[in-house]
């Protein structure tokens, strides 16, 4: 998701960084289809290991 920046640098955490993020695009309606982008396709688009988008998806 092109929406999506992450800033590896950050002491935040990559998954709350997602999260947040996330939760903003859902609260003004930005997201383009009804579902959220699979955990494999999401992690690969951003650079990110599997496990930080299952995290931001719980």
């Amino acid at each position: 998701m092109e929406n999506i920046i992450l800033n590896k640098e950050s002491d935040t955490p990559l998954y709350i960084q997602l999260y947040e993020q996330f939760k903003i695009l859902i609260e003004e309606n930005q997201l383009e289809k009804d579902k959220l982008p699979s955990i494999r396709s999401l992690a690969k688009s951003l650079g990110v290991n599997n496990v930080t988008v299952v995290s931001a998806y719980k």
